[in-house]
């Protein structure tokens, strides 16, 4: 019964190294790889989002497939974020700046995707007509201004300038000049004079959408993301940094009354 307060005191040190050993084992690091792995994937497909639609522009890409699956992408990865960030009890107003972000992409992809669409069929179109020798044969003068108006045409995709919109103006009201108003060339002239008008709006307008589309800050908000999760890290690491420090320290105390003991055991035993 003399020994008991010292043996209570033993095991209450080791209930307590114990303690100071679970909290000190590292437990967040599989759950913030997994986080840094969810910013790779989000990355991974606004980049890849971007490629596609830079393709799309100049008419090497006719399949919008992809631009589905890279939102989805990016979307299922701002939600396991939010998932996280809820767990760990962090702000997700970084999070959220996010997902309204990967929204407004969504939005600007859609309104690209539809004008785009119409720009590379009036492009192709213009561009087989313009080459048409069944078209340029019955009427040189038409030709003439036919090739004048692709001309033209061709000039703007490349150069956006006040310049060349009103040389293209100048080129359609020359070609709606010329173009006959009946026989076998009138209506594909007609209709080559609605895609030429239809493409002097939406060479401006398609590249004016993918302007926006491209200057959308994801990047900053990604960053503040990162940083949301980086900092919470660095306390979750400090916190185990401590516990493992005092973990020490309490295995130092029972390593000297291990001691102590001994020794008092010894001096009895010589007694």
């Amino acid at each position: 019964m003399r020994n008991l307060p010292f043996v209570l005191g033993v095991s209450l040190l080791l209930a307590l190294l114990t303690w100071l050993l679970l909290r000190g084992i590292d437990t967040n690091a599989p759950a913030y790889a997994m986080t840094l792995q969810t910013f790779d994937d989000y990355a991974l497909a606004e980049a890849s989002l971007h490629r596609d639609v830079l393709q799309a522009r100049a008419g090497l890409l006719r399949d919008y497939d992809t631009f589905t699956a890279a939102v989805r992408a990016m979307e299922d990865a701002v939600n396991r974020l939010r998932s996280r960030a809820q767990a760990a009890g962090l702000d997700a107003r970084p999070v959220d700046r996010l997902q309204a972000l990967v929204v407004e992409q969504e939005e600007l992809m859609e309104q690209f995707k539809t004008s785009n669409a119409l720009l590379q069929n009036s492009l192709s179109f213009v561009g087989l007509l313009s080459t048409s020798p069944a078209f340029r044969v019955h009427d040189t003068q038409l030709a003439s201004a036919t090739s004048a108006l692709a001309a033209a045409i061709l000039y703007l995709s490349r150069d956006r300038s006040s310049d060349a919109l009103k040389t293209l103006s100048e080129r359609i009201d020359q070609f709606a000049q010329q173009a006959p108003a009946a026989g076998s060339d009138a209506e594909v002239a007609r209709v080559m004079l609605a895609h030429t008008r239809l493409l002097y709006d939406l060479l401006p307008a398609v590249d004016e959408t993918l302007k926006a589309f491209i200057a959308v800050p994801s990047a900053e908000a990604l960053d503040e993301a990162r940083s949301l999760f980086s900092r919470h890290r660095s306390e979750v690491e400090a916190v185990e940094q401590r516990f493992q420090l005092l973990l020490y320290v309490v295995s130092l105390l029972l390593l000297v009354i291990l001691v102590f003991l001994g020794l008092r055991l010894r001096a009895r035993a010589s007694a």
